[in-house]
């Protein structure tokens, strides 16, 4: 099948991927929701290892991405998603989905590398400031937002362009065996191609976000009201949780549903209509 060029969608195709998301969620909510758990609770313990836990989770980030596409793909298919699907991706181009990983590394550690030299004794400061002994909260603060404002609007601006190469390029390499450079530069090329159905899809995220943390923050207000502080202190992590696991879900379904709309239309089109 010819996959390339892909397709330029329409805005409200923002609005058909989040509700990709939420149909691939909706089909099994539970088994989404311990897939999420599992995940997160691997990467942060990986994380907490100093350094090589950081090259770890970068490089194997996109082989655990790789897995839950593979699952989503299966649950549309025939609906059958299973836990074993969070390790599939090591069995499906786990070496050409590492170096992915390992290339958006490098890409994420130059920008980062870029933004030390360049405000460099604005960092020195900054650190300096925090390493003394001073307890004002509101001192160091004011420091932040004078030090880092700037880079970290320029950080911003020269990440996106290795987060939008990051958006489809697992799905290329692990279904369309794309090289894992030309996959970050077919990913890119194609979401600047759909900057209008990206945007409102960001803005519909960011108020599902915002009603569910308002609905979440109403709720625990009503628990302290009613068992007190301590209960409602103790809840609220307790219930953050599975709203985190939730859009993790929700993105994973959305990267798919987004992959078959942009690169492969007449898959698109078959799971449009077993829905």
């Amino acid at each position: 099948m010819n996959t390339f060029p892909w397709q330029r969608r329409n805005p409200l195709y923002g609005w058909k991927w989040f509700h990709d998301g939420w149909r691939l969620f909706r089909g099994n909510p539970a088994l989404w929701l311990s897939l999420m758990a599992a995940l997160f609770f691997i990467n942060i313990f990986t994380l907490a290892v100093p350094l090589l836990g950081a090259l770890v989770f970068f490089v194997t980030w996109p082989i655990w991405q790789a897995g839950l596409l593979l699952g989503a793909k299966k649950q549309i298919e025939d609906g059958e998603l299973e836990i074993q699907h969070l390790f599939a991706g090591f069995k499906s181009r786990p070496a050409p989905l590492a170096r992915l990983g390992l290339l958006t590394l490098t890409l994420t550690l130059f920008v980062f590398m870029l933004l030390l030299t360049i405000w460099h004794d604005d960092f020195t400061a900054l650190q300096e400031i925090m390493a003394s002994n001073a307890s004002d909260t509101q001192v160091l603060m004011e420091a932040v937002t004078e030090k880092l404002m700037l880079p970290a609007l320029v950080g911003t601006v020269l990440l996106l362009p290795v987060l939008m190469g990051s958006w489809f390029a697992p799905a290329l390499v692990l279904f369309d065996g794309v090289p894992p450079g030309l996959a970050m530069l077919y990913s890119l090329r194609a979401c600047v191609s759909n900057t209008w159905p990206f945007l409102l899809y960001g803005l519909v995220l960011l108020l599902a976000d915002f009603l569910l943390s308002l609905a979440l923050g109403l709720f625990v207000q009503l628990i302290a009201g009613t068992l007190g502080t301590t209960a409602a202190e103790f809840l609220a992590p307790l219930l953050t949780f599975p709203i985190v696991f939730f859009f993790m879900a929700l993105l994973v379904g959305s990267i798919y549903g987004s992959f078959l709309d942009v690169f492969h239309k007449d898959d698109a089109a078959e799971s449009a209509q077993m829905e």
